[in-house]
């Protein structure tokens, strides 16, 4: 691997090493210290290493869905082949047809960029649907059908949600963070009393400045300080500069307590920064005073736990 990155071997190439030893880890622990023996040997993140592998595999099973060889799509650059097949993600056809373009040096990561921000979505009007990620075209419509389709799959694949007695409910707003998140909590049913486990924020960015997210995340900070680890999902378009710069902002800030997640275009949960501490400073006992309207959980008479706010 080191002598992949002296060489200047192109980022397929690496990604190819490292799925190789992925794949062949006797579980997730060994899988971790390969990351992180990978991330040392090439002088590149943990969070690249993984967006090379995730790249490369999605290029592979686009060869193979259209009969083509993988070199036929597999370019250079890095970052113009990610928002490749982001497009392919949206729009198969334009997908497929952006990557032999820049094969053939017929497209730039700035048209391609621009490409992303305009492609119809394959299908469009579905709505959300089980086999992936749609939306209708109003923008309004689009962030909220994004959010949804974000809570389905941390519904089916967060760990904390597997417990029956956990549930994913709307967090109250706070006039500090800012607007057009999905703002969420994980908190025990019936509860008494009140027992809240993590935060979630849906985090949507996309085709704007890295800074957005930058000027967003003291917001996060301090709400991290309320919980016992929060959670930053990021939606299946965000681009990977974000999550690198939220990545960056953790280790800068210390909040170990800050996991970051993505939803993949088919509705899975990928988890690229486990929390690794308790929150820092920990202000869990000012929770109520922050969201004052919030109440414990009650039982109805049916005996469904509901919350009030």
């Amino acid at each position: 691997m080191a002598s992949a990155r002296s060489r200047r071997r192109p980022w397929f190439e690496i990604a190819e090493i490292l799925a190789e030893w992925l794949e062949a880890a006797p579980d997730g622990s060994a899988a971790s210290r390969i990351r992180e023996r990978a991330a040392e040997a090439t002088e590149l993140s943990q969070g690249v290493l993984r967006r090379y592998v995730s790249v490369l595999s999605k290029l592979r099973a686009i060869a193979r869905k259209e009969g083509i060889d993988l070199e036929d799509l597999v370019s250079m650059d890095f970052n113009p082949s990610e928002v490749a097949v982001r497009i392919h993600d949206r729009n198969p056809a334009e997908g497929l047809k952006a990557l032999q373009n820049l094969k053939a040096g017929a497209a730039t990561l700035a048209s391609l960029r621009e490409r992303l921000a305009t492609v119809p979505v394959d299908a469009p009007g579905e709505g959300v649907a089980s086999k992936g990620w749609h939306y209708h075209d109003s923008s309004l419509t689009k962030l909220r059908t994004t959010h949804v389709f974000m809570e389905q799959a941390l519904q089916r694949h967060s760990p904390l949600l597997t417990d029956p007695s956990m549930m994913l409910r709307a967090r109250p707003p706070v006039g500090f963070a800012a607007g057009g998140h999905g703002s969420l909590e994980i908190a025990k049913r019936g509860a008494l009393p009140f027992e809240v486990v993590a935060g979630v924020e849906l985090l949507v960015y996309e085709n704007g400045p890295v800074r957005a997210v930058e000027r967003d995340f003291p917001a996060f900070a301090l709400l991290a300080t309320l919980y016992p680890r929060f959670d930053l999902v990021f939606s299946p378009t965000t681009d990977g500069g974000f999550v690198d710069a939220v990545r960056a902002l953790i280790d800068a800030f210390r909040t170990r307590s800050i996991g970051i997640m993505q939803v993949t275009p088919d509705g899975a949960l990928d988890t690229i920064v486990e929390p690794s501490g308790p929150p820092t400073p920990d202000r869990r006992s000012a929770y109520e005073k922050f969201f004052p309207m919030r109440r414990p959980w009650k039982r109805d008479p049916g005996g469904d736990s509901t919350g009030t706010r």
